[in-house]
């Protein structure tokens, strides 16, 4: 009876051993992280119930013993045996069901530690990651610190430069007023010098003029016995000589040959003065080597500085003279003048006629200019045209040989555009064996700009991914392994609408698409329906 009694109280032991173990359990692993915490909870319930079912019957037994006689202690054993079967039976069935919690338990730990290890690898790796990316920001730091210094550097050192070169402009504006200041002192001291020394030739002219004055007298009083005695014939060859200088383009303008009513050397003095003074008012730079025309040496160097100044500047080939004691005019080369108008120095003492240079009127003179100006421009063309012959001859040729180039080329481009077209339309050639006309999907700007983005300029590449695009999963699933463009090798063709939306669209993206081009896109888009991919669809 007693050992009947210790059996009865083992399910309190194994309960409270259950319990235990539970509560360890649930302290390493909490019940929102196990995943068999229901199964334990039910084989902690059954345990609870069948230690209470023992306890309840040991107690009735306790009860019914104490209340019946020795004849009915064989039932009362029979009783405690078959308690003592079932309680073995269900301590063998408790323990089984701990023993496999516990390994549900434990597997269940194992995979935590397991989880929790990856965890801890993971996090080192991450703070491995973090150290690095501190030690790479430290560095990005100290090299921006560095850069900012160096611009900084920069910087003051490009200021520097700037107000170095403010300062150089400055300094050059100085120099160049005073430059300027320089070059007008100089020019007011040349001018004041020119001044002072044309002074001084005067001076000396009136001074060899006052030396020479009663030679003079002397030597011109036979020329004034012969101008009165020929003035009549005088005038009228005046006047020829005015009707044949018009002829010959002069013009006297205000003043005509006149009536020379000379009567003294003075005056014929005075009028070869006036008349020198004319002549120097027409040809310049004659002034600061002419003396006054007092004596027929100096009425020579006067004629011959006036022949060199014709000869130079107006570029007359020959020169008229007429003459103060006669009517007949001298016309002749230079020199030849020279020497009639002015005979040797041997021969001044003796009564030679004197003649003067006769200088034609400013507008001729301009006249000649002009012509001489139109004729050097006139050479200066035709050299420039000699030189730059070789020059036109070559730039003819690079334009023909341009124009052939182009030509070329243009007949190249219009059969490459007639192929186009001879490809465009047999692509689009409706086939027996095609799909009917499907709905096409919508393709957005921003599908165009990727599809741009992403072909990189190669017109298969962009004409395989529009086609990607206006088609749609169902259609490229049902057309797949089974289509092609033109419905050769036994397979369908697509769609009309299909093969004319990719081929304007092509023409319009790309206007200088060939028939490589073409045949390219066909290609591949034909290569992209001989298999089916996992994903149709374009990413955008």
């Amino acid at each position: 009876m007693a050992q009947t009694l210790e059996r009865t109280q083992q399910p309190e032991g194994l309960k409270s051993e259950v319990e235990s173990l539970f509560e360890r359990h649930c302290v390493h692993c909490p019940r929102d992280q196990c995943a068999n915490t229901l199964e334990c909870e039910r084989t902690q319930q059954l345990v609870t119930w069948r230690a209470e079912d023992l306890k309840s019957d040991v107690e009735s037994l306790r009860s019914h013993s104490s209340h019946c006689g020795r004849d009915q202690c064989a039932n009362t054993l029979c009783m405690i045996k078959a308690i003592s079967q079932h309680v073995d039976v269900c301590h063998e069935q408790a323990c089984s069901d701990l023993e496999k919690a516990s390994q549900l338990i434990t597997e269940a730990l194992q995979r935590k530690v397991q989880r929790n290890m990856a965890l801890r690898i993971l996090v080192h790796r991450l703070e491995k990651r973090a150290s690095e990316n501190g030690w790479s920001l430290s560095e990005q730091v100290e090299s921006n610190r560095q850069l900012k210094l160096q611009v900084d550097e920069l910087q003051k050192h490009l200021q520097d430069k700037d107000n170095s070169l403010t300062q150089a402009n400055q300094a050059i504006a100085v120099l160049k007023n005073e430059l300027r200041d320089l070059q007008q002192q100089l020019q007011s001291h040349q001018s004041s010098h020119g001044t002072i020394q044309e002074v001084t030739v005067w001076l000396q002219e009136g001074e060899s003029q006052h030396t020479v004055g009663k030679g003079e007298e002397s030597l011109l009083q036979p020329l004034v016995i012969g101008i009165k005695e020929e003035d009549a014939d005088d005038n009228i060859a005046d006047k020829d000589a005015v009707a044949g200088d018009n002829d010959d383009g002069y013009q006297y303008g205000a003043d005509p040959p006149t009536e020379q009513t000379t009567s003294s050397p003075a005056d014929i003095k005075a009028e070869l003065v006036q008349e020198d003074e004319g002549e120097s008012a027409v040809a310049p730079d004659l002034s600061s080597g002419i003396q006054p025309p007092s004596d027929p040496v100096t009425l020579r160097s006067l004629s011959v500085q006036l022949v060199d100044c014709c000869t130079t500047q107006a570029n007359r080939p020959t020169m008229e003279t007429r003459s103060l004691c006669g009517r007949k005019a001298t016309q002749g080369d230079s020199s030849d003048v020279a020497k009639t108008l002015f005979p040797a120095d041997s021969s001044l003492g003796g009564q030679k006629p004197v003649t003067a240079v006769k200088i034609p009127p400013a507008s001729l003179q301009a006249k000649r200019r002009k012509r001489l100006l139109a004729n050097t421009a006139g050479d200066v063309i035709k050299e420039i045209e000699r030189n730059e012959a070789g020059r036109v001859t070559h730039l003819e040729i690079r334009l023909a040989d341009r124009t052939a180039h182009l030509a070329a080329e243009n007949v190249r481009l219009k059969a490459e555009i007639d192929s186009l077209k001879r490809v465009t339309f047999n692509s689009c050639i409706p086939s027996p064996d095609q799909h009917a006309d499907v709905t096409l999907c919508d393709v957005s700007p921003k599908d165009y700009a990727w599809i741009r983005c992403q072909s990189h300029g190669q017109v298969g590449r962009y004409g395989c991914l529009l086609f990607r695009s206006i088609i749609s999963e169902q259609h490229y699933r049902h057309w797949s392994k089974t289509t092609n463009w033109d419905g050769s090798r036994g397979k369908r063709a697509l769609p009309q609408n299909v093969k004319k939306f990719v081929i304007s669209t092509l023409q319009r993206e790309f206007p200088s698409m060939g028939g490589s081009d073409l045949k390219d896109c066909i290609d591949k888009i034909n290569e992209y329906l001989r298999t089916t991919r996992r994903s149709h669809a374009v990413c955008v």
